[in-house]
């Protein structure tokens, strides 16, 4: 804990003087008590600094006991091993999903939604110890809404109602395929919806990254780096 000798030294000073002082001199009881009061705004004041002085300590211990986990948990080999295997899974995932919506940038809606989403899948699979429940979710989330695009095209070719269930299922198809492309419904087939796609493309990707935690682990390495050169 770390006191101040000085300031504590101080207050015992004041407190035996001011003691002393109402004690032994011969005044009377008012002059005693006026002497007395340094002593009570003494105990007060080194009861207060203890208080202060704890809490700081307190502060310093729980700050410490944190950048010892941190350390203990980021210098770790499991830790180093879950990291590089987290890196290569992000490498894997992306490069198919490159692959995947550069097919559905150039086609569209397509039934081949199902085929396209295969090296996502395998990736999934290869890397399935090191992807955390939380992540595998909002992966699931985006794949599936893929998925449904190649179903509600399947559903619009057996349909045997016109009216009532190709346009139904070829609508829900194109709307799905906005919403992975992040298109309004007004972008669809307007005359810069090249544009919107490529924008949703990008979209995706940022909303892909923020999934896969890409930018906060770059911001933790970040704040690692400074904090190693403010140290030396």
């Amino acid at each position: 804990m770390s006191y101040r000798p000085t300031l504590y030294v101080s207050l015992a000073l004041v407190a035996a003087l001011s003691f002393a002082a109402a004690y032994y001199l011969d005044v009377s009881e008012l002059v005693r008590t006026v002497a007395a009061l340094p002593f009570v705004g003494a105990l007060f004041a080194a009861l207060f600094q203890v208080l202060r002085d704890h809490s700081s300590f307190e502060r310093d211990r729980i700050k410490q006991e944190r950048e010892h986990a941190f350390l203990v948990a980021s210098t770790s080999h499991m830790s180093s091993v879950a990291f590089d295997k987290h890196v290569e899974f992000c490498e894997a995932y992306i490069k198919a999903l490159q692959a995947l919506l550069g097919k559905l940038f150039a086609e569209g809606p397509t039934e081949k939604a199902w085929e396209y989403l295969k090296p996502l899948y395998d990736v999934r699979r290869t890397y399935r110890l090191w992807v955390s429940s939380s992540m595998a979710q909002q992966l699931d989330e985006f794949e599936k809404r893929v998925g449904e695009i190649a179903a509600a095209l399947s559903q619009w070719k057996s349909a045997s109602d016109y009216k009532l269930g190709q346009i139904h299922h070829l609508d829900k198809a194109h709307k799905l395929f906005a919403e992975v492309m992040d298109m309004e419904k007004a972008d669809r087939n307007g005359p810069d919806a090249d544009s919107k796609k490529a924008q949703g493309y990008t979209l995706v990707f940022e909303h892909l990254q923020s999934i896969l935690g890409i930018e906060t682990l770059t911001n933790l390495r970040d704040k690692v780096l400074r904090d190693a050169l403010e140290r030396e």
